[in-house]
């Protein structure tokens, strides 16, 4: 059987053709300054190629009377899957399959290492963002590594890395 994902949904009750739909808010009380100041993301899966859908509102009570229309956002929803699931398979949402793993990068996560000794390590940014990070893993290189790092999200700001002595 084959589901035409572009047709329109069967009508559950009789419609006048002349009829405007309205949002369920009430447009006269919202400042034409405001509209669309809150928006909800709803997203069909984790990856970049799910469906998403995206409700505008101009306020959070109108975004939330939005949300309480179950007919109308389930017949979205089901009409945004139906064609989200029609474009995936024309090669529109095919995910990138995985990178093949090279012979010198081992498998899988290594496991979290702790600091030697459990010793803290400060920089000059301790007083005010705590003691430096402890970070150990895998490079992109493949290469292990493990050290402390400074706090600091300003990478224009962060002190150096500090290394364990062998």
């Amino acid at each position: 059987m084959s589901v035409d994902p572009f047709a329109d949904p069967a009508p559950t009750t009789a419609t006048n053709e002349n009829t405007t739909v309205k949002p369920p808010w009430d447009e006269a009380a919202v400042p034409a300054s405001t509209n669309g100041e809150v928006s909800v993301t709803l997203k069909g899966g984790s990856g970049y190629d799910a469906p998403w859908i995206v409700i505008k509102a101009p306020t959070v009570q109108a975004a939330r009377e939005a949300l309480d229309d179950e007919n109308s956002l389930k017949a979205l929803i089901d009409k945004t899957a139906a064609v989200g699931a029609y474009f995936s398979a024309k090669g529109g949402g095919t995910p990138r399959p995985p990178k093949p793993a090279t012979g010198s990068q081992p498998q899988g996560k290594p496991p979290y290492q702790q600091p030697p000794g459990g010793e803290q390590r400060y920089c000059r940014h301790a007083a005010e963002l705590g003691p430096m990070v402890w970070r150990s893993g895998i490079s992109n290189a493949g290469k292990p590594y493990a050290g402390w790092y400074c706090p600091s999200r300003d990478r224009s700001d962060q002190c150096r890395p500090q290394y364990p002595t062998k």
